[in-house]
């Protein structure tokens, strides 16, 4: 497979895939090889020149690869280049982002900066993608397998499942877990390798992946969701807010309409993170929030009926949010053993 590779010397650490930005930059045009799907952990290609030796000093590589009638586009940072008399190889780690015809792009790691004890056990990815440019062959060329259950699925089903795994195989790549699969289970929930756990979330174009792996994680549950406008939150209040929680939405300091969004959110991420132990759907009503800091943006909530034998009324749950882009990001983590503040604001 034919593989067209320029050599871009960036002094900073920033990062450009336009075409403009390549031609004034690049001082290097070469020809090599690599197999579609590698580009999730490294890249390595053959350089038949030794005249390319200040290749050694670039510090990123943009790569096209044409993939039938559609190009990846890929962005790595060089990690290591050997020589030998025939040809340079340099591996590179792909840093920033994925363009497929413009499917995909924007593959970026939310940093949890404020959860020291976190460690590197959990790892959280997002991309946008654009689903009018969805087709069925991208799942081959992302190395996700295509399940039977979304055989008559919408294409913007298929895109968003797409993406959600391809996230979540690359953060188990970086986990070591190179051929996991992510299969479906209860009420469309992702099954998880063992000693995994996980969860995803989408917008109409944003994709979020946030994985575990360590056995300490009990609960993990990310939502992401575009805030309501004033009348779509009036209008589903009723649903999403216990009459209890009227007080604490309308003197937080915030409007009433992302109070609702927020509510929805964290709901929907308990509802992401307990749901393996539950087994089955349950209502907003059954979770009521109790406390909400604006400061810290953190959110307190208690179950009002008993789920299962260790989810009972009365249980209690720390969820955080934060602004990504435009876009409202709840988070929550429990370890086993401890009730921790989980999120972070960047």
């Amino acid at each position: 497979m034919g593989t067209w590779l320029k050599m871009i010397g960036l002094g900073k650490n920033e990062y450009s895939y336009s075409s403009e930005t390549c031609k004034l930059q690049s001082n290097v045009l070469i020809a090599g090889r690599f197999f579609c799907g590698a580009y999730q952990t490294h890249i390595w290609s053959d350089i038949r020149s030794r005249s390319l030796c200040q290749a050694a000093g670039v510090k990123y590589a943009l790569i096209s690869e044409y993939v039938g009638q559609y190009t990846v586009r890929l962005i790595c940072r060089v990690m290591e280049v050997c020589t030998t008399e025939q040809y340079f190889r340099i591996k590179g780690r792909v840093d920033v982002a994925v363009v497929m015809n413009g499917f995909i792009f924007n593959v970026l790691e939310y940093k949890l900066d404020e959860m020291d004890f976190l460690d590197n056990s959990v790892k959280i990815l997002y991309c946008h993608f654009d689903k009018s440019k969805y087709v069925d062959e991208y799942y081959p060329a992302l190395n996700v397998n295509f399940p039977s259950t979304l055989s008559k699925a919408v294409d913007s089903r298929k895109a968003e499942y797409l993406i959600g795994r391809y996230l979540a195989k690359t953060i188990l790549k970086d986990f070591g877990l190179s051929f996991a699969d992510i299969g479906i289970g209860r009420n469309r929930s992702p099954v998880w390798p063992s000693g995994i756990s996980g969860s995803i979330s989408h917008t109409s174009d944003m994709v979020m992946c946030a994985i575990s792996n360590s056995e300490s994680t009990r609960y993990i549950g990310i939502d992401i969701e575009l805030p309501l406008c004033r009348s779509t939150a009036y209008s589903v209040s009723q649903q999403v807010l216990r009459k209890d929680e009227i007080p604490i939405a309308l003197n937080c300091g915030l409007t009433f309409e992302f109070v609702v969004s927020l509510a929805f959110s964290a709901k929907e991420t308990l509802f992401k993170a307990i749901h393996k132990d539950v087994g089955h759907y349950f209502g907003f009503e059954a979770v009521r929030i109790t406390q909400l800091s604006v400061s810290t943006r953190t959110l307190f909530m208690t179950l009002t009926e008993n789920l299962s034998p260790g989810l009972v009324k009365g249980r209690e749950f720390t969820c955080q949010w934060d602004y990504l882009e435009g876009v409202l990001f709840t988070f929550l983590l429990e370890l086993r053993g401890a009730r921790l503040r989980a999120g972070a604001v960047i």
